[in-house]
């Protein structure tokens, strides 16, 4: 003998199904981050007129905040998602330990940059980040302060 479902059950569970439904939108309709709205920046990383083909970009916004960390291509180039405004920028880089005896000798990888260059508030690096589609900033780290 089939179940028989009484009609004013089904207008009860599609009425509290579609309340359920605006429920979740109402809830759902404001996730996500909540932050500022991040403008996207890329460029390349030189020093000494010579590309950098490996280490890592970070972005300080002045005041406090997040710091956001990029890797450097083996193009020598970086690309992020920041708010917009001004920023303290760090480049760490070191070479490759060589193989074999060479590698065994130096035991330690080189730094490709001079040390000031891995701290934000000591590379003297200040960029800022504007409300535009696309922030093309290069960084051309100067040789002497």
């Amino acid at each position: 003998m089939g179940m028989k479902f009484a009609p004013q059950l089904s207008v009860v569970c599609v009425r509290v199904c579609c309340l359920s439904v605006a429920v979740l939108f109402l809830f759902c309709g404001g996730c996500g981050d909540g932050g500022p709205p991040k403008y996207k920046i890329s460029g390349k990383v030189t020093y000494k007129q010579k590309i950098i083909p490996t280490g890592s970009v970070t972005f300080a916004p002045k005041g406090g905040g997040d710091l956001i960390v990029v890797a450097i291509s083996d193009e020598g180039e970086y690309q992020l998602e920041a708010p917009a405004g001004e920023y303290e920028v760090a480049v760490a880089a070191i070479g490759e330990v060589a193989d074999g005896v060479e590698g065994f000798k130096q035991m330690t990888p080189r730094p490709l940059l001079p040390d000031r260059f891995s701290y934000p508030a000591r590379s003297g690096i200040v960029v800022t980040v504007v409300e535009t589609e696309l922030n093309a900033i290069d960084l051309s780290l100067p040789i002497k302060r």
